[in-house]
């Protein structure tokens, strides 16, 4: 980790403690570029989320929420240029869930979990309460549109 990550994640846990955990936590990121080209999203409350210079997400801090995480993921995508949109295939009844492009794929699993894969080796994992539980080689706009995915599977439309 850089030593400019470091400090603006030290600052902004000062911030954070000035203002109020809850008020931080509905703050966006703000992003920043790290000596390797990738992206970090600092939260007010000390949360940093960093990124590779592909967008794939490399850690979250354990003071970030599930919430703060999928702000960062988000915020990536967008300023990367990139947004979610692609064709999500499930195996329920052989429907697939629109939502744009190609190369994802729902799968149920047990006890109501969920988990959206892609061509790219990404997989997404949802639990039985449709909350996203980890996103492992995932790009933050491959996070994104599995979030859709999983939402349209559950809906059953």
């Amino acid at each position: 980790m850089s030593f400019r990550l470091v400090a603006a994640a030290l600052l902004t846990a000062l911030m954070a403690s000035a203002t109020g955990e809850a008020r931080a936590q509905n703050a966006g990121p703000s992003l920043a570029r790290t000596s390797g080209g990738g992206l970090a999203a600092t939260f007010r409350n000390g949360c940093v989320v960093t990124y590779d210079a592909g967008g794939r997400r490399h850690s979250a801090d354990r003071r970030c929420r599930n919430r703060q995480i999928e702000r960062a993921d988000n915020a990536v995508a967008r300023a990367l240029g990139r947004s979610g949109g692609q064709r999500a295939e499930s195996r329920r009844g052989g429907r697939s869930a629109e939502s744009g492009g190609g190369g994802m794929r729902v799968t149920p699993g047990k006890n109501g979990r969920l988990a959206v894969s892609f061509g790219s080796g990404c997989v997404v994992r949802y639990g039985s309460d449709g909350r996203r539980r980890n996103a492992k080689g995932c790009t933050a706009a491959e996070v994104s549109s599995a979030d859709s995915a999983a939402a349209t599977y559950r809906s059953g439309r």
